[in-house]
């Protein structure tokens, strides 16, 4: 008997061998039609899920620690920003997060201001801002002695 594998010449199988072939090529097809979870039914399961509960990734809170000052920051140039009027450097690998909470560059810093949130290193830089919602910058802000 004569089997024809990927490469298409022809290979002589002896008893033994034609019936595992056949044996693996049964397996792998049971095995391709019987999947317990197809990719369709994954993606609907997830679509379904975000439709249901869209409030789960938005109605995060996010932490911001209680070392951090107010104050209304600006984009200048390149890694320095104006915090109150006064010119800061950012630190090397500085994290500004948006009202949404995703990490952005320094220039997409709104051109007018943006009420935010910041923490300074031990060099005095800027290490990590959190820009502030309407309903974050409504909230009255903490008294801070140490500006």
């Amino acid at each position: 008997m004569r089997s024809y594998p990927h490469d298409g010449h022809p290979v002589a199988l002896g008893r033994n061998a034609k019936a595992g072939a056949e044996a693996s090529a049964i397996q792998a097809l049971g095995t391709a039609m019987h999947r317990p979870h197809p990719p369709l039914t994954r993606a609907l399961v997830v679509l379904a899920l975000a439709l249901f509960f869209p409030g789960l990734a938005a109605g995060q809170l996010r932490t911001i620690p209680e070392a951090a000052k107010r104050a209304t920051i600006e984009h200048v140039t390149d890694m320095i920003v104006s915090v109150d009027g006064r010119q800061m450097r950012l630190a090397p690998g500085a994290a500004i997060r948006n009202e949404r909470n995703l990490i952005i560059v320094p220039v997409a810093l709104p051109r007018a201001g943006a009420e935010a949130h910041y923490l300074v290193d031990a060099d005095g830089q800027i290490s990590r801002v959190w820009l502030l919602s309407a309903e974050e910058a409504a909230r009255p802000a903490k008294r801070d002695a140490s500006r």
